[in-house]
């Protein structure tokens, strides 16, 4: 049994007082747990003084009121989420014992809490889920040091723009194709791409990386009084709601318009969402998808109309009809609840993969472009399909 009493260092039971060893005996055989697990003793008040890295189990003694439990919670928030399973132990071994186990969340909110009330917190599991951004973020500081790479060191916001985007699309491209290999590897690359800007904003005495993270987290946190606070709601709906009274409260007055804050720089299908996604939100919008569709079919025949116009009229006519025809499409997606660009994403990654298979076979088969028409290209296009569907 690996026992660590905070302060004094490590200690083998049979150098314990005689209470504490009974506890922790009682402890192993109630909870199941192996004997040669280690565990570090700490009176309640001493949670505050542990090491960040703690890697053993964690026995609080002397939790002797809610007033106690409730400062325990806050400093092992500090170490553990809110949803962390602890094990509040009351008169252990004796005839009244009680074996709970709650959230951390919930220690402080327990009955009966008195002097014979210790918790338990077991070991963090050692799992991938716990990382460290250092890595990453130490390399791209030495890459943007004297000494280090030249290109790196010349870049700017606006130069790396084009890299971010690009990084995305990569990553939304993963996706489609549900290889988790790649995904991996392209949100590596889009998370490179943050911590390059941060680097930048740093070296300029904006910002650093620390504070992305900690800016973002605690908007997630402010963002979902329905998780961290006390509101409760009925549904994703709701959730939709309160995030944006709650994004209001956070910036008045600095979006006055209903069509304020779409970024310029969105693609044009993303933009075109989220306009009629706003305007949505003050009423300006159907009940129900079938005027939509109608207004699909009617902006195609005015596309049509335009097409046949002599040629003098027809150029701006036919592209003022096309962005009416996409914009109506956009409509429609949104009715039915895709993204636009997710959708077209996709088309653009099949057509890729069925037309490099038919440049694939032509090869094989030493066939040159020219050496085929239509109809033959449409077979192997057909076959491409075929083989996707298997």
């Amino acid at each position: 049994m690996g026992i660590t009493i905070f302060g004094l260092g490590p200690a083998s039971c049979k150098h314990l007082a005689l209470e504490t060893r009974k506890l922790l005996e009682a402890l192993y055989t109630r909870l199941g747990m192996d004997p040669s697990a280690s565990v570090t003793i700490v009176d309640a008040g001493e949670e505050v003084l542990l090491p960040p890295d703690l890697v053993t189990g964690l026995l609080i003694t002397q939790v002797d009121s809610c007033q106690v439990a409730s400062a325990a919670k806050t400093a092992l928030r500090g170490y553990y989420s809110d949803e962390y399973q602890v094990t509040v132990v009351r008169h252990l071994g004796l005839p009244a014992e009680q074996i709970t186990k709650v959230r951390l969340l919930e220690i402080d909110r327990l009955d009966g809490i008195d002097h014979l009330t210790s918790v338990y917190v077991p070991p963090r599991p050692v799992s991938s889920t716990e990382f460290s951004l250092k890595p990453v973020v130490d390399v791209m500081a030495r890459l943007r040091s004297p000494g280090g790479c030249v290109w790196d060191m010349e870049q700017t916001h606006l130069t790396l723009r084009r890299y971010l985007v690009e990084e995305v699309y990569e990553v939304l491209e993963a996706i489609e194709l549900a290889d988790g290999v790649k995904l991996c590897e392209e949100l590596g690359d889009l998370l490179l791409q943050i911590i390059f800007h941060a680097r930048v904003a740093e070296e300029n005495g904006r910002f650093s990386m620390q504070d992305v993270v900690d800016t973002v987290t605690e908007k997630m946190v402010r963002r979902h009084p329905h998780v961290f606070g006390e509101i409760t709601v009925r549904d994703a709906a709701e959730v939709m709601v309160n995030w944006e009274q709650i994004k209001k409260r956070e910036k008045p007055g600095e979006r006055p318009g209903v069509l304020d804050g779409i970024p310029i720089g969105l693609p044009t299908l993303m933009a075109a969402y989220k306009l009629q996604a706003k305007a949505a939100k003050v009423g300006f919008d159907w009940a129900e998808i079938g005027p939509v569709w109608d207004k699909v079919a009617e902006e195609l025949a005015e596309l049509r109309e335009a097409a046949a116009l002599p040629e003098a009229e027809r150029a701006d006519k036919t592209e003022d009809e096309l962005g009416d025809v996409l914009f109506a499409v956009v409509n429609l997606a949104r009715f039915m609840g895709i993204d636009p660009e997710s959708a077209l994403s996709r088309t653009n990654n099949k057509f890729r993969r069925r037309f490099n298979y038919i440049e694939a076979k032509l090869k094989e088969q030493n066939i040159a472009w020219k050496d085929m028409n239509l109809a033959d290209l449409d077979v192997l296009w057909e076959k491409a399909k075929e083989k996707e569907a298997k």
